[in-house]
């Protein structure tokens, strides 16, 4: 192991030894578990766990995986060996494996640690957990007995582990293999712009890996900064020197993690996150040369990595835009330009290409069905007044996936009851209805819709929950055109007789423009804004009323 990734494990254990150290006047052990967020059902995967005693007053020490019957405990490695352990019945758990440690052998002093590693696989269930208790046997009797309930939610010393399993749909298609020697290397050729960059994609790595992921800068082929996974499936890094924030991170076999690299090339820096954890941050200096800038991708190992959804941005928004869209196949993100996207779901147009702006390259690749996390949008529903009736309306935001819809409704919230279905259609503007009398008896009544996809999966649209004074007053519409120079009109809907406030701001929140102050009669109204005499931007349109509030967003583009 080099010296960079033995400094990273030392700092980490150093970590954790000083935290332990803090808390070991009140608490006896330490043991810290962690699982990956993505799990397929009916599959194998890892959970990473660090035990640390302080009391040591005793002969060997117990360890209980308490399970139920939606996971399975499959092998257990210590420090990188096997280990023994056997399966009891437990009380409120279904399944308790226990694994056995002598004292002697496995804890010689007070800084002695273990690192396990449990092979888990999920049952066709879509949650469950895992709990850790601890027994204390000295001369063949349990002397004392430790869980995480014994202990305060601020300790933390010993965590309970919640798993959310999911089953794949065939949104993502199908991805990319890289078997040993594989390889895919994209470069910038010859590109002028500074903008800001933004790699993203979705990765499994079945293996430990050394560098598995390299970005290059172009002046000089410098290395930026390299990713392997170690013998103990933690994260690494190679390859870097300014180090401004950095984080251990658990990567399990046969689980999908994102990976999203950020260069700020205004700061100078580069984050990487995985899922939504920011888990690397580096100064990568002034001497970053977009030309020539290298992503690789390699397998030099005998295990398998799998990549899919690989996108490459010039990126002008928040990094948090594409976290919080990773599940998607698409999104929008104003200013930015999405410069390679590969899905991998044509076989045909993944080709080696050379062109003056970048390069692409693959070697020795296959592809395969994908397993990855990637769903189908849910719809978004909205729910207006008329005269006592509620106008229920939806769009499909999934065309591809989606097959039908169906209505639901509930007066508590959980119990819902379908009331409406209706197939999907292809039209990207066809917006979807259902009209509902007013329901007096209850107080709050709650819709939603169901999207049932050509799979058969299905995706549920957020509960809308309605209540006296919940039912918006008014719809506003979109300014059109959008973008504008220098005129655009307004619309807005008036389901009732109000009085409405409708302003027009700047991106600061400096008020630009009053459209309408006062009461608007029932119906459609029109005002027209004009932007001759304002910088281009981004203004919002704001409706408000006493009880609803409304945002347009607009873009003046002179």
């Amino acid at each position: 192991m080099d010296k960079i990734i033995n400094k990273y494990l030392q700092l980490l254990l150093l970590t954790v030894l000083l935290v332990s150290s803090a808390q070991s006047q009140r608490m006896p052990l330490y043991l810290k578990a962690k699982a990956p967020e993505y799990i397929l059902s009916d599959s194998e995967f890892e959970v990473s766990l660090l035990l640390r005693m302080f009391d040591l007053n005793a002969d060997e020490i117990v360890l209980h995986i308490l399970t139920s019957d939606a996971v399975d405990l499959r092998g257990v490695k210590v420090n990188g060996k096997q280990k023994i352990f056997s399966l009891n019945k437990s009380g409120r758990f279904k399944k308790s494996f226990d694994i056995r440690f002598d004292l002697k052998d496995n804890f010689t002093n007070y800084e002695s640690f273990l690192n396990i590693g449990l092979n888990l696989i999920s049952a066709k269930y879509e949650s469950s957990k895992i709990d850790f208790k601890v027994d204390y046997v000295k001369n063949k009797k349990i002397i004392r007995t430790y869980s995480a309930d014994d202990f305060g939610s601020s300790e933390k010393a010993i965590n309970k582990v919640n798993f959310n399993f999911y089953k794949p749909q065939k949104t993502p298609g199908k991805s990319i293999l890289l078997k040993q020697d594989s390889e895919i290397k994209f470069s910038f050729n010859d590109k002028k712009e500074t903008s800001n960059f933004l790699v993203e994609f979705w990765g499994r790595i079945d293996n430990p890996s050394d560098k598995f992921l390299s970005f290059i800068n172009g002046s000089g082929k410098d290395t930026i900064v390299s990713i392997n996974i170690n013998e103990n499936k933690i994260l690494s890094v190679k390859d870097i020197d300014k180090i401004k924030f950095i984080k251990e991170y658990f990567v399990s076999k046969n689980a999908w993690y994102h990976f999203s690299l950020f260069i700020n090339i205004n700061n100078s820096s580069a984050d990487i996150y995985i899922n939504d954890d920011l888990i690397l941050s580096i100064e990568i200096g002034s001497a970053f040369v977009v030309n020539n800038f290298e992503v690789m991708f390699n397998n030099s190992s005998a295990g398998k990595i799998e990549i899919d959804q690989l996108k490459i941005w010039e990126f002008n928004n928040t990094p948090r835009l594409s976290l919080a869209n990773k599940n998607y196949e698409y999104y929008a993100a104003d200013s930015s330009r999405l410069f390679l996207n590969l899905s991998f779901n044509d076989e045909n147009q993944i080709r080696n290409f050379n062109s003056a702006e970048a390069s692409l390259s693959f070697k020795g690749i296959s592809f395969k069905n994908s397993t990855a996390p990637i769903f189908s949008r849910a719809p978004e529903l909205n729910a207006y007044l008329y005269n006592g009736i509620y106008q229920l309306e939806w769009k499909n935001n999934s065309r591809k996936d989606a097959d039908y819809f169906e209505l639901e409704k509930s007066i508590d919230g959980n119990n819902y009851k379908k009331i409406f279905e209706t197939f999907a259609s292809n039209d990207p503007e066809k917006i979807y209805y259902f009209s509902d009398h007013k329901d007096v008896s209850n107080d709050v009544i709650y819709y939603r819709v169901k999207q049932i996809n050509k799979d058969r999966s299905f995706v549920y649209s957020v509960s809308l929950k309605i209540g006296q004074g919940e039912i918006k007053l008014f719809n506003l519409g979109q300014n059109y055109p959008n973008p504008f120079n220098p005129q655009t009109t307004i619309s807005i809907e008036m389901l009732e007789a109000f009085e409405v406030d409708i302003y027009v701001y700047d991106i600061v929140g400096e008020k630009v423009a009053v459209l309408n102050k006062g009461v608007l009669s029932q119906g459609i109204h029109t005002f027209a804004f004009d932007g001759s005499n304002l910088p281009s931007g981004i203004y919002f349109c704001e409706a408000k009323s006493e009880k609803s509030t409304d945002v347009r967003k607009m873009i003046l583009a002179k």
